[in-house]
C-alpha cells in the first residue's frame, strides 16, 4: 500500500492502527512493541509522517489504568517524524473532555512525541442497553450538533496546546445517521448520470473557525466561492 501511494504529494503519512483496544493494564507495552515493529518496517520504504493512535476505551476510572504513563508506553522506539493521535468529541472547557485533552497532552510530553487531534467535533452520546443487558453509549443524532461558537471555542483550546495538527470529523459523502457532522453531501442525477458533492453549512462553520482562530494561512486552499464539487 505504501509503495503505491507514497509518491503522491497528497499522502501526508500513515496511521499504523486506529484505536487499538486495551482490555487489561498489561497490554500497554504490547501495543508499544507492535508500534515499534510497524514503524521499523515502514521506515524501510517511507520517510513520511507515521501516526500511532490512542487506545479505546478512554474511561478515566477503568481498571485498565488510562493514565499518561501507560499511554506513553504505546510510543514506538523510533520517534523521528512520528506523531500521537487522539480524538476529541466535545468542548474541552472542563469535565471529561477537558481532562481527556490534558491527559493526552501529558502523555505526548512523556513520550516525547507531538500530539495530533485526528478527529474533532461536538458529539453527544446517550446510554442504551443491549438485548443481553450490556450498557452502551451511542451517538445521539438529535442532540449532537456544532455551532460556529462551539467550533471556535474548540479550536481556541487547541491553539493554546500548540498541537502538531488537527482534523475535523467528518468529510464523508456517504449516508450517515448523524448527517449534521458531514462537511459534504452527495446527490446523484439519474438523468445525466452525474453526481455532485455539495458543501453543507458545516463546511463554512469549519472554514470560518480556522480563519477566526488561525488566520488566512489555515484556509488558503479553501475557495471562498466553492459551493459544489462535480464528480463524474
Amino acid at each position: 500500500m505504501v509503495k503505491t501511494v507514497d509518491k503522491h504529494k497528497s499522502t501526508l503519512g500513515y496511521e499504523i492502527l486506529s484505536e487499538p483496544q486495551v482490555h487489561n493494564k498489561n497490554q500497554w507495552t504490547k501495543i508499544g512493541k507492535y508500534n515499534t515493529f510497524m514503524t521499523n518496517e515502514l521506515r524501510k520504504i517511507t520517510e513520511k509522517t507515521l501516526i500511532y493512535s490512542m487506545n479505546i476505551p478512554i474511561d478515566l476510572e477503568s481498571l485498565i489504568k488510562v493514565n499518561a504513563q501507560n499511554l506513553a508506553k504505546m510510543a514506538p522506539q523510533n520517534k523521528v517524524n512520528v506523531v500521537f493521535k487522539m480524538s476529541l468529541y466535545g468542548i474541552p472547557s472542563g469535565g471529561y473532555q477537558g481532562d481527556k485533552l490534558q491527559l493526552f497532552e501529558n502523555a505526548s510530553q512523556l513520550a516525547g512525541v507531538p500530539l495530533y487531534v485526528g478527529e474533532w467535533n461536538n458529539v453527544k452520546r446517550v446510554a442504551t442497553t443491549s438485548v443481553d443487558g450490556r450498557k452502551n453509549f451511542e451517538i445521539s443524532t438529535n442532540q449532537s450538533d456544532i455551532s460556529q461558537a462551539d467550533a471556535n471555542t474548540i479550536l481556541q483550546k487547541f491553539k493554546g496546546k500548540a498541537l502538531w495538527g488537527m482534523a475535523y470529523w467528518s468529510w464523508s459523502f456517504l449516508s450517515e445517521k448523524t448527517p449534521n457532522f458531514n462537511l459534504v453531501k452527495f446527490a446523484y442525477d439519474k438523468t445525466t448520470g452525474e453526481g455532485k458533492v455539495k458543501l453543507t453549512k458545516y463546511f463554512d462553520i469549519m472554514k470560518n473557525a480556522y480563519l477566526e482562530v488561525f488566520g488566512k494561512s489555515a484556509v488558503h486552499n479553501v475557495s471562498e466561492n466553492s459551493k459544489a464539487i462535480r464528480v463524474n
